[in-house]
């Protein structure tokens, strides 16, 4: 059984997703790979059971294929955008402006599943310094304060219209305590550490670029 371990260890291979990304000159997909995973536990029985009938057969182990999740055919379907939105900012607002890259950054070129939830709070992570957030205005408590990575939630809020517009599922989303100057009244998607998130599912039958 040692042997067979040993074996596994140097035939396993983990099954490989397609990915896909946009470039300028469109979507470039990367063929999925199968993985392989030796069953030590049926091939030890064949095994045994060769020597306890004291045969010199040659013994052919069980390797199970590892289906990967996403394949290029998944992938081929990304072709119609299904919505859209936009909101400006003050660019001459430096720190402001290099949060928003920051984020959005962070939230670009992810892949969601069917029936998979895309959280902001995930994907854009803690907004610290350490992580290249600057200060700069955020809304606490009905006031407008300086504070740690101000400008992150103008992207989940334009996230948020892009994904009403998209038709996606709205899992979790809460407005601002103030109207924010950047988009329309009730149009927001605040978030805030890991208590306030923006959430959204992929109810389709396929992936969401």
């Amino acid at each position: 059984k040692n042997k067979l371990e040993d074996i596994s260890k140097e035939i396993g291979q983990e099954a490989k997703d397609a990915t896909i990304i946009l470039k300028e000159q469109g979507f470039v997909i990367t063929d999925e790979a199968e993985g392989r995973k030796l069953d030590v536990d049926k091939s030890y029985d064949l095994v045994k059971a060769q020597l306890e009938a004291a045969a010199a057969e040659n013994v052919d182990l069980v390797v199970d294929v590892i289906e990967p999740g996403i394949k290029r055919s998944d992938l081929e379907n990304i072709k119609d955008k299904l919505g859209e939105y936009s909101t400006k900012f003050n660019a001459a607002d430096v720190d402001r402006t290099h949060n928003i890259k920051v984020a959005t950054s962070s939230a670009s070129h992810i892949l969601i599943k069917p029936g998979e939830i895309f959280s902001v709070n995930k994907n854009v992570g803690p907004r610290l310094a350490k992580f290249g957030y600057k200060m700069a205005n955020v809304i606490i408590n009905n006031e407008l304060v300086p504070g740690i990575g101000g400008g992150v939630c103008q992207v989940s809020s334009t996230l948020y219209n892009a994904a009403l517009l998209s038709n996606m599922k709205i899992v979790e989303r809460k407005n601002h305590s103030l109207p924010s100057s950047y988009i329309a009244l009730g149009r927001d998607a605040t978030i805030s550490d890991n208590y306030i998130d923006f959430k959204f599912e992929n109810t389709t039958k396929y992936p969401v670029y």
